[in-house]
């Protein structure tokens, strides 16, 4: 599909290089923090038979992990062709790459053609995304039953780091953006929506939040 300079750009930032480091270091260490305590929180519940869409998700990681809990099928949207391409050479050497079905694109955008799911998890995502109230309502019309996010604490020290970000991107010629979204607004998306929360978790710089439809 055409994509959007911003997920166009979004590619030329998440390379082939940075895949591969990221890979590598979650082959040793384990996924970050905030996206453990997502993990973790999910596994509380049956993973059984469930359906899994992950948006942006990178190489994988929530994927990885959840596939060995019974998840039987695995929906991965993605706006880097080398995350996607990591991400699928992870999950054939994990076996699970016949339950893994990848799009790449625009969440937003893609929407129409993709499934519904039990669980939508959307691991520092939204910070990549400038229109969030289309990304969080589409998310909670793609799921049945869980929406997990991992996205910025609003902070002066947050902020700031996306400023000097985002002024970088423009020097370079590059149209991709990073953004600060209020959590009190996203959180009111959901409940009008359907939602509630279910699961939240804070680290210095993330906020981890899922929420359950009613």
């Amino acid at each position: 599909m055409e994509l959007c300079n911003h997920c166009q750009d979004a590619g030329t930032v998440f390379n082939d290089k940075k895949a591969n480091k990221e890979l590598k270091r979650y082959l040793k260490k384990g996924p970050p923090r905030s996206t453990r305590l997502l993990i973790e929180s999910l596994r509380e519940e049956n993973m059984q038979g469930k359906s899994l869409l992950d948006i942006g998700g990178g190489i994988g990681a929530i994927q990885h992990e959840l596939s060995e809990d019974g998840l039987l099928s695995i929906y991965h949207v993605e706006a880097s062709q080398a995350y996607i391409k990591v991400s699928e050479a992870e999950a054939e050497r994990r076996g699970y790459s016949d339950r893994l079905h990848s799009w790449h694109g625009d969440f937003v955008q893609l929407a129409p053609q993709l499934p519904e799911t039990d669980i939508i998890t959307a691991d520092r995502a939204l910070c990549c995304y400038p229109y969030m109230e289309k990304f969080v309502k589409t998310c909670a019309l793609k799921s049945r039953r869980y929406c997990a996010l991992v996205y910025p604490v609003e902070s002066y020290f947050i902020a700031a780091g996306i400023l000097l970000a985002n002024l970088y991107f423009k020097l370079s010629g590059n149209d991709f953006r990073l953004y600060l979204h209020s959590r009190n607004a996203i959180n009111e998306i959901f409940k009008s929506e359907g939602f509630e929360l279910h699961y939240t978790a804070k680290t210095l710089m993330w906020h981890v939040d899922i929420y359950a439809s009613v």
